[in-house]
């Protein structure tokens, strides 16, 4: 039996395919030649470049003189360096193109939805304000999209977060998130936190807490360095000492939406299945 849902999407599939025949087809077959000599220029640079990088490194070696052998070895890193850097552009700036062509033709095919590169559809603000991402520094978005979908609006973007990882006196740019943001409005005021988890991902932090407490056990029954001179009393105390640890620890790296929720009980089961979720109130997280 069809639900309501099966022929939304049945009716998507038959919009989608009209489009695709009629328009995106006809994009795709002007772009096959641009992507053959696109193709060509990035294999006869890759030749190039290995060719070239192959007789510097050659040079590099057999050279006897220590100022020439600096000079030959990095003109071989700026050469393969240079080369795959073109490669790259190459291959971007096509994607770039055809995706642009592309992306407004298919978005058509689904109702007021709206598409935007490079565009923080959801703020700054939302995510910090969401408390599902730790503290970020700066941030990349890609494709993002503005919808409504039977009165309620919708914002998907895909971004990517990243934070200052300080080492010494190098800065690097760590990811703390790569993926797709979803938000949807509200028809009602929403005071409470809810959060949704798959439940592998549940699974997965109890068992790397039970493995953890189980390391900590054996590296204090069969530690490495020699303890038979441990009184019992001794060996006592360092084991309760490191189990005591280990539960203060195992607490402390609860992820936030457990040490602020309550787990919902739910009475779909196919969603308990494959999901838990947690609340700061049981009757709101349920709405």
């Amino acid at each position: 039996m069809k639900t309501a849902r099966d022929e939304v999407m049945q009716q998507y599939k038959r919009d989608f395919y009209k489009i695709y025949h009629s328009q995106i087809l006809p994009i795709l077959g002007q772009y096959e030649k641009l992507r053959i000599q696109q193709l060509s220029l990035a294999v006869v640079v890759a030749i190039i470049t290995a060719i070239l990088t192959l007789s510097f490194y050659i040079l590099t070696i057999i050279q006897v003189d220590e100022e020439l052998y600096d000079i030959t070895f990095r003109v071989t890193l700026i050469i393969a360096g240079l080369g795959i850097y073109i490669v790259y552009f190459i291959r971007k700036e096509f994607i770039k193109k055809l995706k642009t062509s592309c992306m407004r033709n298919i978005v058509q095919s689904f109702e007021n939805l709206k598409w935007r590169s490079n565009s923080n559809v959801i703020s700054d603000i939302e995510l910090r304000n969401s408390g599902i991402f730790d503290k970020y520094k700066s941030r990349v978005s890609d494709d993002s999209f503005r919808g409504e979908y039977k009165g309620v609006s919708f914002s998907i973007c895909e971004t990517c977060l990243y934070k200052d990882d300080t080492d010494k006196e190098i800065k690097l740019l760590e990811v703390i998130f790569k993926g797709v943001i979803i938000k949807f409005d509200f028809n009602k005021t929403i005071t409470s936190k809810t959060f949704v988890v798959s439940k592998e991902i549940c699974d997965g932090i109890k068992i790397n807490m039970r493995l953890y407490l189980l390391l900590c056990c054996i590296a204090v029954l069969f530690p490495p360095v020699n303890v038979k001179f441990l009184s019992a009393g001794h060996m006592l105390f360092v084991i309760l000492t490191s189990v005591i640890c280990s539960l203060f620890l195992t607490r402390f790296s609860k992820p936030l939406y457990k040490k602020f929720t309550k787990q919902l009980k739910l009475e779909d089961p196919e969603f308990n299945k494959h999901y838990r979720a947690y609340s700061t109130d049981q009757v709101e997280g349920r709405y």
